[in-house]
């Protein structure tokens, strides 16, 4: 997705982390609800730690913003 010039964040490549960071956690949340609703319930657990950090990153990236 092509981002516009005018943004309000520090800079196009800023936002292609941001939007890199975004698309992790979803797609780590996406494998996690697979594997729960699979009856896998272990491996969605053993999941949770990297979900956590791919939070933590996404929110770091989120609040260098200010």
């Amino acid at each position: 997705m092509p981002v516009e010039s005018s943004t309000p964040f520090k800079s196009q490549k800023y936002v292609m982390k941001l939007n890199d960071a975004h698309n992790v956690f979803h797609n780590i949340s996406n494998d996690l609800y697979n594997n729960y609703q699979a009856g896998n319930i272990d491996t969605a657990r053993s999941g949770l730690g990297t979900f956590q950090l791919a939070g933590d990153r996404l929110y770091k990236l989120v609040d260098q913003c200010k």
